[in-house]
């Protein structure tokens, strides 16, 4: 332990900054220029009096002789110039004044390696865990200077990837295909920073086991996400502007998310069983960091009493409550009035940047973001049971899906302290990226249940056979179409190979043999055409959170929709009870507790409340007392069990009135029978009065704003207020 001591204290004792800045960046510290006042008579010092100054360097370097004179480059010396003209710093009584030196540098570096295999052993928790990488890439480029110039590039490749853990709790298998990450950094004197982070991934797998039973299995290709920001800083404003149109300063961050075939699939317990392996997950990484921290500092610690270490632990068992309180507090303040552009815009109120002169103004600065994501397809598995060995599921499919979002915010002076105004929109497509209009009905997303026809589960060992056998009855999924990284054996029962060649780099696809093609009975409940919708929302927050009290705050709102055909629609009314259930089942299942398996699901307890609600659930949610009308179903702490609320409680706590100005909903719903296209197709408004959707009108916007805008943009306001925080001055 001594010598481990001595290895950590090593850096600490000969590191020092200015040595480092003078070997890589090129800083040789400030440059004094003396000029002297005083004329010496001697005939050594005339010279030097005639000149109009002299100049001696720091004590560091020799001195130049008397007729010596500093001279730095024009452009060093003009950009010297500027900067103390920004700053000025009154020289001191003597003869000399500090002026820093000027430099700048460039920094390159690579680094790469063809394999890096790591074998670990974590216990009954993951038990053996395996990691393997090959073709490991990374190169850089860094120029920077003194004048605050920034030019970095940093990227990242991997030609594959694999994470495996089994013999434990928590195990599964995470396999990745030629991954490209790249950070770009530019900064200059008197212009906009910019900032570009980008992932390029070619296939992505995942499974997840708890208990040995897989509870999650997921697998996308072709992914492609850049996050940037974006400035635009306004030196001069006309000032008969209006006051609405005045944005002298505007900082966006905007987000782009493609992708080819997204595939996932889940069970009735896959939420309960990723809670239990996030709860194990993080006591164990929590009790190696304890006891890693008591090794490595508790070494220069003394030994303290026994009331001393007492006293310590109750302040910090205090200070610990006190922070949970807080966050509590936070929780139901931005549950209730979702205030998330405040923080961020009293911070850029009078910034100032590294790169810039003048501060920002102290108010009208505008502050938003884009989300964008579109992708090919997207399918989802549901499975009527606890695992994926069930006879039935339902499959979700999606063509062409294409989401945008988009939030500003700007202050408003009307008052102390000033209103924000918000106004946020949400744009969603299916099949409008190359769809092309014909005669025929095309349907761009179904509902499908799928039933198995044969008695016993399937015994699989490879995701893509898994795949295989839950989406191939669905002609929008186009499952086998996707590159994926293993095989299956010639006879189905081996394990899966990964293509991958001696070198490490991913080989093309072999010809394998045709996967078994299962006769599942398949009946669509849903199919609709290409669609768009776009909804419009606009919030003005007061400065301070508005009391309980006082009315509330209104969100305007415009939802428009247009259909291209008609909504189809099943006629078997079984089909409809089917989806009810799974979609009530998912819906109501809690957590359970760790000592109580999940057969107490199949044999409920007597004390425990029956989940199962009294009125349908699509009734239930449209009338937004989805949480009133099914009794809880959360346990109680006594039982050393989890207490966990209603997943839609958070969302009624919302402080908020809707009132919608722009209604168009139009579509007409056909059915889907023999006799369907003779009969005269309903109209929207009917079917939603008959399942229970009195109040669409409101209902709709308000379910929509709450689930997928309040997140959203929760996320563009700390991405923003982050990236203001890199970039100010003195950061």
């Amino acid at each position: 332990m001594r010598r481990l001591t001595e290895i950590l204290a090593f850096p600490k004792a000969w590191y020092r900054r200015t040595i480092v800045r003078r070997m890589f960046l090129g800083d040789l510290g400030d440059t004094t220029i003396a000029a002297d006042v005083a004329r010496s008579s001697s005939p050594e010092r005339q010279p030097a009096a005639d000149g109009s100054a002299g100049s001696q360097l720091t004590p560091a370097r020799s001195p130049i002789g008397s007729g010596a004179e500093v001279r730095p480059r024009p452009s060093k010396l003009h950009v010297l110039q500027r900067r103390l003209s920004l700053d000025p710093v009154l020289p001191p009584t003597g003869n000399s004044v500090n002026v820093p030196s000027s430099w700048e540098t460039l920094v390159l570096f690579a680094v790469n390696f063809t394999k890096l295999n790591v074998h670990m052993n974590m216990g009954n928790v993951m038990g053996n865990v395996t990691w393997q990488t090959n073709g490991f890439t990374s190169e850089g480029r860094l120029s920077i200077g003194s004048t605050g110039h920034k030019n970095m590039f940093i990227s990242l490749g991997l030609g594959g990837s694999s994470l495996e853990a089994k013999g434990g709790i928590v195990g599964g298998n995470v396999e990745v295909g030629k991954i490209d990450t790249y950070l770009r950094i530019l900064e200059d004197p008197g212009v906009e920073p910019s900032h570009t982070v980008g992932l390029r991934l070619q296939t992505l797998e995942l499974r997840l086991d708890y208990m040995g039973t897989s509870v999650l299995m997921g697998r996308v290709s072709a992914l492609d996400a850049t996050l940037r920001d974006e400035w635009r800083i306004t030196a001069q404003m006309a000032d008969n502007e209006a006051e609405g149109t005045k944005r002298p300063a505007m900082i966006f961050i905007h987000t782009e998310v493609s992708w080819d075939q997204m595939q996932l699939m889940i069970s009735k317990s896959t939420t309960t069983d990723l809670i239990k392996m996030y709860s194990k997950l993080e006591e164990f990484f929590l009790q190696q960091f304890q006891s890693s921290r008591r090794v490595l500092i508790g070494l220069n610690e003394r030994p303290s009493s026994s009331k001393s270490a007492s006293l310590r632990r109750r302040t910090t068992k205090h200070r610990r409550l006190t922070e949970v309180l807080q966050e509590t507090a936070q929780q139901q303040s931005d549950t209730r009035h979702h205030r998330h552009w405040h923080d961020a815009l009293r911070l850029v109120a009078g910034l100032k940047l590294k790169t810039f002169m003048t501060r920002l103004p102290p108010s009208g600065t505008v502050l938003g973001g884009t989300i964008e994501m579109r992708g090919q397809t997207i399918s989802l598995a549901c499975f009527h049971g606890l695992n994926f060995k069930s006879k039935s599921w339902a499959l979700f499919s999606l063509r062409e899906p294409n989401i945008s979002f988009s939030t500003e915010s700007q202050e408003i002076e009307t008052g102390v302290p000033p209103d924000v105004h918000v106004v946020e929109t949400l744009s969603i497509s299916l099949g409008l990226l190359s769809h092309q209009p014909t005669a025929r009905h095309v349907s761009m997303a179904t509902v499908c249940r799928v039933t198995r026809t044969i008695l016993f589960p399937p015994q699989f060992r490879t995701m893509q056979e898994w795949f295989h056998y839950t989406f191939s009855t669905s002609e929008l999924d186009e499952v086998d179409r996707f590159p994926s990284l293993e095989r299956p054996a010639a006879d189905g029962a081996g394990s899966g190979e990964r293509r991958q060649s001696r070198s490490g780099q991913a080989s093309p696809p072999p010809q394998t043999p045709r996967l078994h093609d299962h006769n599942h009975t398949a009946e669509i409940v849903f199919a609709l055409p290409p669609m768009q919708m776009h909804l419009k929302t606009e919030h003005t927050q007061t400065g301070a959170e508005p009391d309980m009290a006082a009315p509330k705050p209104v969100v305007v709102c415009s939802f428009v929709t247009e259909f291209e055909d008609h909504i189809f629609v099943t006629t078997d009314a079984e089909n409809f009870f089917f989806l009810h259930d799974l979609i009530d089942t998912y819906i109501s299942r809690q957590p359970d507790g760790a000592g109580r398996s999940r057969a107490s699901d199949k044999q409920p307890s007597k004390n425990r409340p029956d989940p199962t609600p009294s009125v349908p659930a699509m009734a239930a949610a449209a009338n937004g007392v989805a949480a009133a009308a099914r009794p809880s179903a959360s346990l109680t702490a006594s039982d050393g069990e989890h207490k966990v609320n209603d997943p839609t409680q958070m969302l009624q706590q919302d402080w908020r009135e809707f009132e919608c100005r722009t209604w168009h909903l139009e579509p007409t719903v056909r059915l889907l029978s023999w006799a369907g296209r003779r009969i005269e197709p309903y109209g929207v408004d009917f079917i939603l009065n008959k399942l229970g959707f009195r109040h669409a009108r409101s209902t709709i916007p308000k379910w929509l704003q709450r689930g997928s805008m309040d997140p959203l943009d929760k996320v563009l306001a700390v991405l923003v207020e982050k990236t203001v925080q890199v970039t100010r001055e003195g950061h």
